[in-house]
């Protein structure tokens, strides 16, 4: 009586998915000659920086206005998040001011 082996799978990093090895390209150059990204999101990955940034901007219009509302409503933000907003606010060219001098940082 044969034993019927499983298929051979492995998770993709980009997805999370465990999928059939048939499902990742062939890389010669490694030990683990399939590739980490299936072909399904290696495939969808393949976008221009314009796309990106427009997909970036698509996305975060309703994610500022959700944390506007949120802050409106008295919620206090986690301190992580605020560091990170500052930072880019700094990065898109915000100025800042000393309290006690009113120079500019």
């Amino acid at each position: 009586m044969k034993t019927i082996q499983p298929p051979i799978q492995k998770r993709c990093k980009v997805c999370k998915i465990i999928k059939l090895l048939n499902q990742f390209d062939i890389n010669e150059n490694v030990k683990d000659k399939h590739e980490s990204i299936c072909k399904n999101c290696l495939a969808h990955q393949m976008l221009c920086s314009s796309c990106v940034e427009s997909k970036i901007i698509e996305t975060a219009y309703p994610t500022v206005d959700l944390l506007l509302g949120l802050v409106r409503d008295g919620t206090e933000l986690p301190k992580e998040l605020l560091k990170k907003i500052e930072n880019l606010a700094l990065l898109s060219g915000m100025t800042t001011y000393c309290d006690g001098c009113n120079k500019k940082l």
